[in-house]
């Protein structure tokens, strides 16, 4: 299951899979008192996991892009895919652009109010890409710097939170034995914060807390597998 807030309506939608046999995707509503599903909302996204999504304020849809196939039974070829998805009305598609970043297991996805657009980071030929999908347009971009790729583990990066404060695209994620925090300017990648060892994670909640005008990082699965209940504060300091 993967969660996206439509800032607009102040809805939150969470988009998940039917479960083995299953192959139809469903979305769901917190309406404030419960979860609902949309009606009419079946899409063949398979057992696909590993999504980037969000939500696209300038043109007012949910966007997911990515994930990676993963059929069962488990010893069957996972597949990375770089199609692009949106939904707005009640109506789910396949968006058609021009461009198209390349298919990766590795992805960050996130909104980008300075620009208006959504920006990508993913995995490429040569080494981390930024990609920005203005419109219905993929357009590669070539910051000066951009996080590294050390390590092989899939799904390393959460996914990206807007910090309306400092005006920064926010990602955290492990680089081999570090985990860093990087963020996102509109023009470039700065390098915000970096932990040695801890807290390495897979599958953590990073969020902006609007009454404390903070980032928090919050638990996930260590590298053993064990899951944790730690909290991290990005703390003001650590942003320049």
């Amino acid at each position: 299951m993967i969660g996206v807030h439509d800032a607009t309506r102040g809805r939150s939608y969470y988009l998940h899979n039917g479960g083995y046999k299953m192959f139809f995707s469903y979305l769901a509503m917190w309406t404030g008192s419960g979860i609902e599903y949309v009606d009419g909302f079946k899409v063949d996204f398979r057992q696909r996991t590993g999504f980037g999504v969000t939500f696209d304020e300038a043109n007012d849809r949910i966007i997911w892009h990515g994930g990676v196939e993963q059929i069962l039974p488990p010893d069957e070829t996972m597949s990375p895919s770089n199609e692009t998805w949106t939904w707005r009305s009640g109506k789910a598609e396949t968006l058609v652009t021009q461009g198209k970043p390349p298919a990766s297991y590795l992805i960050a996805f996130g909104y980008c109010p300075k620009s208006a657009s959504c920006i990508l980071l993913t995995r490429g030929e040569r080494g981390v890409e930024t990609w920005e999908l203005l419109g219905d347009s993929w357009t590669q971009l070539h910051p000066e710097t951009s996080p590294p790729l050390s390590s092989e583990r899939q799904s390393q990066w959460l996914l990206p939170v807007w910090d309306p404060v400092n005006e920064l695209l926010v990602v955290h994620g492990p680089d081999g034995f570090e985990a860093e925090t990087w963020g996102w300017d509109g023009i470039d990648w700065r390098l915000l914060a970096r932990f040695s060892g801890s807290p390495e994670r897979i599958g953590s909640t990073i969020a902006w807390d609007p009454a404390t005008k903070r980032l928090i990082l919050y638990g996930g699965s260590a590298s053993d597998g064990t899951w944790q209940d730690e909290t991290y504060l990005l703390e003001r300091s650590q942003i320049r």
